[in-house]
């Protein structure tokens, strides 16, 4: 009977322990969850008030490949928003400044064609900023302006930089915003 008595006792001590426990638990996911929920409202009256922020991903050197001629060698420039990416390459020999913007819905498609063919764990998603950083500049060229397009944008650049479609390279490059 005694045992009985002990193993109740322990039961019933051991559960308001684990009560105990719960009951801080929940407390601590409370004060967690508010203080997200507070940084999230502070990150959205920031982006209403300034617009989306800008990050730059990459600043360094980077060898660009021409199709008509050997690779260029630049100071690469990669400013992400969102998920639309502006790229500045600076070619220090020739003091000409190369410039492109990837809008988003040209990253989606990119992506869609980038992840064909892979498994799902080995997929890049376009919110993994660094990976498809990575990837663009891989893809990066450069490739002399549609002058018709040009001519509108006032552009009296050499060069415009571009991103070559990740697996078929008879696909034309997505056109990128180009100037000097």
């Amino acid at each position: 009977a005694a045992k009985r008595l002990q193993a109740v006792s322990r039961g019933r001590l051991c559960r308001a322990r684990l009560a105990k426990w719960h009951r801080a638990a929940g407390q601590m996911q409370r004060l967690v969850r508010g203080h997200l929920g507070r940084q999230r409202a502070l990150e959205e009256e920031r982006r209403q008030r300034m617009g989306a922020m800008v990050k730059e991903m990459y600043r360094g050197s980077a060898s660009l490949p021409r199709p008509d001629a050997a690779p260029c060698h630049v100071f690469l420039q990669v400013l992400r928003s969102g998920c639309s990416y502006v790229f500045t390459a600076q070619d220090l020999c020739t003091a000409e400044t190369y410039r492109g913007t990837f809008p988003e819905s040209a990253l989606l498609g990119f992506l869609k064609q980038f992840n064909e063919g892979r498994a799902k764990a080995a997929q890049v998603r376009s919110k993994q900023h660094e990976k498809v950083t990575d990837i663009l500049i891989d893809h990066l060229t450069l490739v002399q302006p549609i002058a018709a397009v040009a001519d509108l944008a006032r552009v009296e650049g050499s060069r415009v930089l571009t991103v070559r479609a990740p697996l078929d390279t008879r696909i034309e490059p997505h056109l990128l915003d180009f100037g000097r």
